[in-house]
């Protein structure tokens, strides 16, 4: 076995990828649980080239149910994450569409956020708290409104980052 199959092994047995290593990311692994895995998403993107071209051609709308199985997350809250109404959410759902790219940029940006949050927080109920109370760290704003953006979602991941090494803010 060489040593690259062998990292790759390993990085497999501990459910880490080596993007997320190297540059201290979240793996696409749990992501794409919060996304329903391959049953939802038909496929396992495992690096960003893989989940680039998914998020080009439209995520499945059930990756959306998906998300809300694992966060009890109320339409408006995700519409508004997602830079859609409400309406036009039981829409899709309704037609079982393939979501736009734009919408599944932003399902993706908001997914990856709840998968790190997870890991720090350890359960979907603290997660669920602490993105709707004033966290110091973001100047006392409240995550799930900066989630309506990317440089919010930056914001609040940096900041769970920051918790997770031990970081005092």
């Amino acid at each position: 076995m060489t040593a690259a199959k062998f990292d790759d092994l390993i990085l497999c047995f501990v459910g880490l990828s080596w993007d997320r290593l190297q540059s201290g990311q979240m793996s696409s692994v749990p992501i794409a649980t919060v996304l329903g895995g391959e049953k939802v998403l038909r496929r396992r993107p495992r690096n960003s080239a893989q989940w680039h071209s998914m998020i080009s051609s439209g995520v499945p709308v059930r990756a959306v149910d998906a998300l809300q199985a694992n966060f009890p997350i109320s339409d408006d809250q995700l519409a508004a994450w997602l830079g859609i109404s409400p309406r036009d959410l039981a829409r899709l759902r309704k037609e079982n569409a393939t979501l736009p790219s734009p919408t599944s940029d932003r399902l993706f940006r908001v997914a990856r956020v709840l998968a790190v949050a997870q890991e720090v927080l350890e359960s979907a109920a603290h997660v669920l708290t602490w993105m709707s109370r004033p966290q110091r760290g973001l100047g006392h704003k409240i995550p799930n409104d900066l989630l309506t953006t990317s440089v919010g979602g930056e914001d609040v991941e940096r900041l769970l980052h920051q918790i997770d090494s031990g970081v005092y803010v």
